[in-house]
């Protein structure tokens, strides 16, 4: 078997294991380098191929980790989202229905987070035992007039 040969194979069987995991986008970026290694077979062109190979894997796993991160992270925002009392269904439906990223999940766990801070002290200012003394009268009871 010629070195040409065992390239092909070597390349062959790494672009068979690997194709199938690749994203549509992923395979376009390979092809080229594919491309190169078939119409002038060199070592350099198979490492290269195979460097196209190795980084489409890696980025498509890296994107799938993303967006299954993102998912969690998202289910989370609306989890915390959905023990806020001051939403509305409506206001609820159309925040749902931004994408459901990463970004997006901690955008709604920091508005929940928001409303509750709201809601707490709006139940402060509300309580019986809450005082109301306006800042120029607190200012006169620290410094005497003369």
């Amino acid at each position: 078997m010629s070195d040409t040969a065992r390239l092909g194979a070597a390349l062959a069987t790494l672009a068979v294991r690997t194709w199938p995991a690749l994203s549509v986008e992923a395979r376009a970026r390979v092809l080229p380098a594919l491309d190169a290694f078939v119409a002038t077979p060199s070592p350099a062109r198979m490492v290269a191929a195979a460097r196209a190979l190795a980084e489409a894997r890696r980025r498509t796993r890296g994107a799938r980790i993303d967006a299954l991160l993102g998912e969690r992270v998202f289910a989370r925002g609306v989890a915390r989202l959905a023990e806020v009392a001051a939403v509305d269904d409506e206001a609820r439906a159309q925040l749902l229905a931004q994408p459901h990223d990463a970004a997006a999940g901690r955008r709604l766990a920091v508005l929940a987070a928001l409303l509750d801070a709201h809601a707490e002290l709006a139940a402060r200012l509300r309580s019986a035992d809450a005082t109301h003394v306006r800042i120029d009268e607190a200012e006169r009871r620290v410094r005497p007039s003369r």
